[in-house]
């Protein structure tokens, strides 16, 4: 993808640590996360919630750009442990299940004004939308490469309240 990890990483910490938040960042051997992928981030979360304290009706899976399409696919697939799904510049193909009452889920997508699969994102949310999913969608900042905590701010207070609740 576009954004150097270090840099992603770094911003996402420091604004983790600022909500007494836990981050959990696992990375795939491969060169693109597979759906087989999935079982390794359940097998991480399960091990972060033996050492700590961790409310599954409050846990986000974040992706940017090709880690976006994994966090929808990873959302579907664990359900019972992940309630946000948030992707930035993300290939959305839609969500392959309805929104379950005892599992809700909500879905934020944010595009850059230059993200070239901007104008695709239209159908897949309407379709998640007509599937009962809550989607919240934002667009800004100009540039990919752009995104800062301004930029994420609206998400994060999203997130926050979501943490509340």
């Amino acid at each position: 993808g576009g954004f150097p990890d270090k840099t992603v990483v770094h911003r996402w910490r420091e604004r983790c640590r600022e909500l007494n938040w836990l981050l959990l960042v696992p990375h795939t051997q491969k060169e693109n996360w597979t759906p087989q992928d999935v079982e390794l981030v359940r097998k991480a979360m399960e091990r972060s919630a033996e050492s700590y304290r961790v409310d599954p009706a409050r846990t986000a899976f974040i992706g940017y750009e090709e880690g976006g399409l994994f966090a929808i696919q990873a959302a579907a697939r664990l359900r019972d442990r992940i309630r946000s799904v948030v992707v930035f510049n993300a290939p959305v193909p839609g969500f392959p299940a309805d929104n379950e009452p005892g599992y809700p889920l909500t879905i934020f997508i944010a595009a850059a004004r230059d993200f070239a699969g901007a104008a695709r994102l239209t159908a897949p949310i309407e379709q998640m939308r007509k599937m009962f999913l809550p989607v919240v969608q934002q667009t800004k900042p100009e540039k990919s490469g752009d995104w800062d905590y301004k930029s994420e701010g609206g998400l994060l207070r999203r997130l926050a309240a979501l943490a509340r609740n």
